[in-house]
């Protein structure tokens, strides 16, 4: 019988955000991403530096909309929130320069999620979204479209930061969906101390949609494995939260393609 067994990346995100992780070596099939043409698809993924002393990586699915794990933004100890002023997010950090920094301006958290609960039912839940103090516009930086979460045997890519990767992100832009257990994915991906709130990205046609958000690490038939939070039916309600707030001044263009429909909230989705 398959068995899933769940390590919360809250222990790899929320570690000491200066303390690298033991076996610095990248997995291979990893890229970094040092220019900025390796980084031309992926600039709307960025850090974020949580209260001096949490790491985690986030994505732009709005000028001004961070998607990320919803453990990054409690207190490991306390496990209270953390006043979104406390978070910075660093758009497009590579070889430790950002293209722009934002402060959160308020915080948004799945209902459902728990820091108390257990690991399984933190992570069908955990994801937030940030909004920034301001908007970042800059042709350098581009938000990602949501997506349609894969099933099974699909392929997917993952853009994250680690700790002993915090300068630049790496790209793994082939891994699998193992399985689907409830809300949860379990991927192949490679993932590490800092990944926490990396997006998860369908990949079609040279366009990447965000499709779940990364969370914890596993053991899935005695294997390592990634595990994801899926995002399908569960964005609108943190984008209307998100949207009923009172919004920055010169509140950038919302950037959209053919294929994609415009909601309140700038966020924009593209359908299969």
């Amino acid at each position: 019988m398959r068995r899933l067994f769940i390590s919360m990346l809250i222990c790899l995100g929320c570690s000491g955000w200066g303390m690298a992780q033991e076996g610095s070596s990248a997995p291979s099939g990893l890229r970094s991403l040092l220019s900025g043409e390796d980084a031309r698809n992926w600039s709307g993924v960025g850090q974020l530096h949580i209260a001096d002393q949490i790491m985690c990586s986030g994505a732009l699915i709005a000028d001004d909309i961070v998607i990320t794990a919803a453990h990054c933004v409690y207190d490991p100890d306390s496990h209270r929130r953390f006043d979104p002023d406390q978070i910075e997010f660093l758009a497009d950090l590579r070889a430790g320069r950002p293209s722009a920094v934002r402060k959160g301006r308020y915080l948004a958290v799945i209902p459902q999620y728990n820091p108390d609960s257990g690991n399984r039912s933190q992570v069908e839940s955990d994801v937030a979204l940030l909004m920034l103090d301001r908007p970042i516009r800059s042709f350098s930086v581009t938000p990602f479209a949501l997506g349609i979460s894969p099933g099974p045997g699909e392929n997917v890519g993952v853009v994250s930061y680690a700790h002993d990767r915090r300068e630049s992100p790496a790209l793994e832009e082939t891994c699998a969906v193992e399985a689907r257990e409830g809300r949860a994915l379990i991927l192949t991906c490679s993932v590490a101390a800092g990944s926490s709130g990396a997006p998860v990205l369908r990949i079609e046609n040279g366009i990447a949609t965000v499709v779940s958000v990364v969370s914890a690490t596993g053991q899935f038939d005695n294997r390592q494995v990634a595990i994801s939070t899926v995002l399908d039916g569960r964005m609108d309600l943190l984008l209307a939260e998100i949207n009923a707030q009172p919004r920055a001044q010169g509140i950038g263009v919302n950037r959209l393609t053919p294929d994609s429909s415009r909601n309140g909230s700038g966020a924009k989705f593209l359908r299969p």
